[in-house]
């Protein structure tokens, strides 16, 4: 039988659609994953993906929480957001998370709180500039012992929140070091099978996938997202899920566009801070 998670949500509960991912711009700077990688996907060929999808370690052990939109556009941003936290939580453990604040990328890459933004352009900004931790006791502290000025640090949401003096060195600490864009739903499928967490838009959403698995006969891509009690929520409320399929994808994919991120920048002073925040 059929599990019933298994949908193509287009919209959020009430109804209305989950809008905030633009589609694709027409130049992005970021290498095609499918083109470096080109020796690697061959390891993977479609006839052992059954194979593989039992042996593969699914990146959702990783993901600690799923970031809440509310109702500003920053699907992309909250995508963004999942996809380093999760890259993070791949060297550090999920216990020693830090939770971004999508609004400190989202902010410099949209015109206004619904003005939405896309997939690759939030990869760029987080590589090039990177983003700042969401205000909370616990990454003050963190910051503080990163000697860093505890109070860069922003709201989950809010589009005309402050930013402080100097944000821009501490957020140049929590950057997006390798990124590619993923021009097909086997290159996806790929890079999720070697640890890269997979941000993509779809229907005007956008979100982050990690791991792919397989219903019946149809493949899909299990995601984070940042819509509330859009999809299943986790064990601990903080964690709303879902799932695509190939087929959607497929489509979606040259619309909205699709990044596969590995690591980010992980300082020393990061890795010290570690061992001083319970």
């Amino acid at each position: 039988m059929i599990d019933k998670r298994f949908v193509d949500v287009r919209t959020a509960p009430n109804g209305f659609p989950a809008t905030g991912c633009k589609p694709r711009g027409p130049v992005c700077g970021l290498p095609t994953f499918e083109d470096v990688f080109a020796d690697r996907m061959r390891d993977y060929p479609r006839s052992d993906w059954d194979d593989l999808l039992i042996e593969n370690q699914s990146l959702e052990t990783l993901v600690r929480w799923t970031h809440d939109q509310m109702q500003e556009g920053t699907c992309a941003s909250n995508a963004i957001s999942g996809c380093w936290e999760t890259s993070f939580n791949m060297t550090v453990g999920p216990e020693n998370g830090i939770m971004l604040s999508p609004i400190s990328v989202y902010r410099w890459i949209a015109s206004g709180p619904n003005s939405g933004s896309n997939v690759l352009e939030n990869v760029e900004q987080m590589q090039k500039v990177g983003a700042l931790p969401v205000d909370t006791p616990e990454n003050r502290a963190r910051l503080k012992l990163m000697g860093l000025p505890e109070n860069h640090v922003l709201k989950h949401t809010g589009y005309y929140q402050k930013f402080p003096v100097g944000w821009e060195d501490t957020a140049s600490h929590f950057q997006i070091v390798e990124a590619y864009e993923a021009k097909t739903f086997e290159g996806c499928v790929c890079g999720m099978f070697d640890d890269f967490v997979l941000q993509y838009g779809r229907a005007g959403h956008s979100i982050f996938g990690v791991t792919p698995t397989k219903d019946g006969s149809t493949y899909y891509v299990k995601y984070g997202n940042s819509w509330n009690k859009w999809g299943a929520v986790g064990e601990n409320k903080l964690q709303m899920w879902g799932f695509d399929s190939e087929a959607f994808l497929r489509n979606a994919i040259p619309s909205y566009g699709a990044a596969l991120i590995r690591s980010v920048k992980i300082t020393e002073s990061m890795l010290k801070s570690l061992r001083g925040v319970s």
